[in-house]
């Protein structure tokens, strides 16, 4: 990890769905370590079977080698859209894949670039995995907030002081074709971490940091 990201900065429903959610989530992330464990121990670790693949029929269980992602622009920064892959076909982080998401979830007030941890990548992908093979929804996430700067943070209205944004462990925004609602559900069932769900700003907060549970605003 540290050869691999030197110029990084480091940061410290119903039954069958949240089987399919918990089994692709338990796969992706059950052996990551989060970014700063990373970090210290110099490796990547292995992070699901290799036969977990990106198929084209729908599987329980499977969830998605790529991560598909937009931001719309803003007066830091202009409109992105990408998807790229995450982990190869040895169940391993991709090596530029993980840089282009460590950039993609950057603070973009400051465009500062942090580690970001791989196991709210894995929340993103399980649950628009379970969207892409049970209900044939192929949706881009849209980013609205990724990593922030303690500075940042403080200047985010609502932002809890000690945010999961500040440690690369959350993320707000929303899913193509899917309801907040549907998506709140989706990453509550995972009980990866703290769900927040703004109906009237049209975004779901999620991360890997917090305890298990849902908040609405």
């Amino acid at each position: 990890m540290n050869k691999l990201l030197v110029h990084l900065e480091t940061s410290t429903a119903q039954a069958p769905r949240r089987d399919f959610l918990a089994k692709s989530f338990a796969v992706a992330a059950g052996l990551i370590l989060p970014a700063t464990a990373g970090a210290a121990n110099g490796a990547t670790g292995q992070l699901f079977r290799p036969d977990f693949y990106y198929p084209e029929k729908s599987g329980e269980g499977r969830i998605l080698r790529r991560i598909y992602l937009t931001r719309e622009a803003s007066k830091w920064h202009a409109a992105e859209r990408a998807d790229f892959l995450l982990w190869g076909k040895d169940g391993r982080i991709d090596a530029e894949g993980y840089k282009r998401l460590c950039w993609f979830l950057r603070d973009v007030r400051s465009s500062r670039v942090v580690q970001v941890d791989m196991r709210l990548a894995a929340l993103i992908t399980s649950v628009q995995s379970h969207f892409w093979f049970n209900q044939g929804i192929h949706g881009y996430y849209h980013l609205t907030s990724g990593y922030r700067s303690w500075v940042t943070n403080d200047q985010t209205e609502g932002a809890a002081a000690d945010s999961g944004h500040v440690y690369a462990g959350a993320a707000d925004g929303w899913l193509d074709g899917v309801s907040v609602e549907d998506l709140a559900g989706a990453a509550l069932s995972l009980r990866a971490g703290g769900v927040g769900l703004y109906k009237k700003r049209g975004f779901v907060h999620t991360d890997v940091v917090g305890k298990p549970n849902l908040w609405k605003a």
